[in-house]
C-alpha cells in the first residue's frame, strides 16, 4: 500500500511556521529578487525585536518538520513549480 500524504500549500506552511516563531519574536521571510536570494537564500528568519537576520538559507520543508509545523503525513505543494516553463509550453 502506498504511503498517502496530504498536500499543504507553501503559503499555509509559512503561516504555521510564523505562528510558532512569534513566541520568540521571530518571523520567517521569503527573499524577493535574485540578489537577496543569493545573500540570504529563498527563506530566512528575522528577529523582530532587534531587526536582525537570525538564520539564512533555510530549507522550508526541513525547518518546518523540525519545529513540528509540518507533520509526517503532510507534504509541501508549491504551485509555482507546477506552472510549465516557457520551453515546455511551446
Amino acid at each position: 500500500m502506498a504511503k498517502q500524504t496530504l498536500p499543504i500549500s507553501e503559503r499555509s506552511l509559512i503561516r504555521r511556521v510564523n505562528r510558532k516563531l512569534a513566541d520568540d519574536d521571530q518571523v520567517l521571510r521569503m527573499a524577493r529578487g535574485e540578489r537577496a536570494k543569493r545573500h540570504v537564500g529563498e527563506f530566512y528568519v528575522v528577529d523582530t525585536r532587534r531587526n536582525f537576520i537570525v538564520s539564512k538559507h533555510i530549507n522550508l520543508d526541513m525547518f518546518a518538520r523540525e519545529m513540528g509545523a509540518l507533520k509526517p503525513w503532510e507534504r509541501v505543494h508549491d504551485h509555482r513549480r507546477d506552472v510549465p516553463t516557457r520551453s515546455e509550453r511551446t
